[in-house]
């Protein structure tokens, strides 16, 4: 697979997702092979041809208590268990009434008066408007609910396919792990003090219709959950993958922005900690140190020997006794947990006592 529809396949997992591109591409079979890989019951919605009931439900009178309720369709019934995906299709070709019912889907989850489980997978696709009948611009609150990608044909996978009869093989995207919420606070304390340095890209308003993504408080939050799930997948914070996705969510005047806020900062290697080159120096720096403390994690979910692990915990340790408890609370629960049950302490191994005691400490104050 290219890397260029990569970070769409990353972004489709942790955040809803627009995917922008020509007609016949393969957007909603990559769509549906991804869905398939990661075990999602998927469910293809055109929303050209839909009906506004179709995503705000049918009025069904109860008698009884005097009202009419709005009945959820069908397909709502295959998403209960929390493991289902939607794709909204042609969502440019889509009537008013029916976009009315889409967007109230993607800001609560509702189908009528049913709650999507919050774990439900959203994308949508579009096709360009020169190449979609009766197209119209997307609302600016309907294009801010989204990472935006421009999807790219994968030339090499696609011949490969004719060759091979007309059979094309799954999209090679990386799936992201369970664990990448380790990321959330590390990525969202780098992205807390962009803000902080630079104010003027919070928010801002699209210039005109064709700029999908544009920066605001819910695209940085697309932002640090897509950047955190990228990490989980092994690309590190100046990857271009991550540079896609933080366009996506906010821009590029803005991306660019902070691609080079990311080059240019100066954080604590976590393996030299881990290895015991070099020892911890504490710093009043808060964003620094919660992202020192979640890349040991990470770090440690690959190699967790004992002596690793106490390295690591000397950090936290450290940071308590400086009064930053709250920093060491966000990602202390991993680092006790045993690594059967998701932690990344080795299985069967006790600490030394002092140690321990510290942790439990911090845990407990």
């Amino acid at each position: 697979m290219s890397s260029n529809n990569i970070p769409a396949g990353i972004a489709m997992q942790v955040v809803p997702t627009f995917l922008w591109g020509d007609t016949g591409a393969g957007k909603t079979s990559t769509t549906r092979a991804l869905m398939q890989k990661l075990g999602r019951t998927f469910i293809h919605m055109n929303l050209a041809t839909s009906v506004p009931e179709d995503v705000g439900g049918f009025p069904n009178p109860d008698y009884d208590n005097g009202v009419v309720r709005m009945m959820p369709p069908s397909w709502v019934l295959e998403m209960a268990d929390g493991n289902g995906a939607i794709l909204l299709d042609e969502l440019t070709c889509t009537q008013p009434a029916t976009l009315a019912g889409a967007l109230t889907l993607l800001s609560d989850n509702l189908v009528g008066e049913y709650r999507l489980p919050d774990s439900t997978i959203k994308v949508a696709a579009a096709n360009p408007p020169e190449l979609a009948p009766n197209a119209m611009p997307m609302p600016a609150s309907i294009r801010s609910r989204f990472y935006h990608h421009e999807w790219e044909i994968e030339r090499e996978t696609l011949l490969e396919g004719f060759r091979n009869g007309c059979q094309w093989k799954s999209p090679d995207f990386p799936i992201v792990p369970d664990h990448w919420e380790d990321n959330l606070p590390y990525c969202g304390a780098l992205v807390e003090q962009f803000l902080r340095s630079h104010p003027d890209s919070l928010s801002r308003m699209p210039k005109d219709d064709l700029e999908m993504a544009f920066p605001n408080p819910r695209g940085y939050e697309f932002v640090t959950r897509a950047w955190a799930a990228a990490k989980a997948c092994g690309y590190n914070d100046t990857a271009p993958v991550v540079k896609t996705l933080v366009q996506g969510c906010i821009g590029k005047p803005e991306a660019a922005e902070f691609m080079k806020f990311l080059a240019t900062l100066d954080l604590i290697d976590p393996e030299a900690i881990l290895s015991g080159r070099e020892e911890y120096e504490y710093t009043d720096r808060i964003d620094l140190n919660i992202c020192l403390l979640t890349s040991l994690i990470r770090q440690l979910r690959s190699n967790n020997e004992p002596d690793r692990w106490v390295n690591a915990a000397s950090v936290f340790l450290e940071i308590g006794r400086q009064g930053e408890i709250e920093t060491c609370l966000m990602c202390i629960r991993q680092l006790l947990m045993d690594e059967s049950k998701g932690g990344v302490r080795p299985n069967n191994f006790m600490p030394p006592q002092e140690v321990l005691a510290g942790l439990m400490e911090i845990t407990n104050t």
